[in-house]
């Protein structure tokens, strides 16, 4: 853990670790019987959300002294490999793809 998060108690440790167990299961279930194409896989979707809320809490703990130095650093650490890997995807997706242009264009735009 990082020193700036806040510290769990090795209760919410404990509980966290069921959680990812739970998760990880509910994943690698879901995957199983949609391998399968079994009707029963949607019953186990829910693992991929359940890390979501799992990422979220423990994230959310996180202290941001100043949004502003946090929204720039998430955009240098996120953005710029986001955007530079979508750049260099565009000519190949239009050179591959049958939808215009435009279209291909719009959709990058608004990813």
């Amino acid at each position: 853990m990082s020193s700036q998060t806040l510290s769990l108690t090795p209760s919410d440790q404990s509980s966290l670790l069921f959680l990812r167990c739970v998760a990880i299961i509910k994943v690698m279930v879901c995957h199983g019987l949609e391998t399968y194409t079994l009707r029963y896989a949607s019953w186990f979707y829910t693992g991929a959300i359940l890390f979501l809320v799992i990422s979220g809490f423990l994230y959310g703990r996180k202290p941001v002294p100043d949004p502003k130095t946090y929204a720039i650093g998430r955009l240098q650490r996120v953005g710029i490999p986001y955007w530079t890997f979508l750049v260099f995807l565009l000519p190949f997706y239009l050179y591959c793809s049958d939808i215009s242009p435009l279209n291909v264009c719009s959709s990058f735009a608004l990813t």
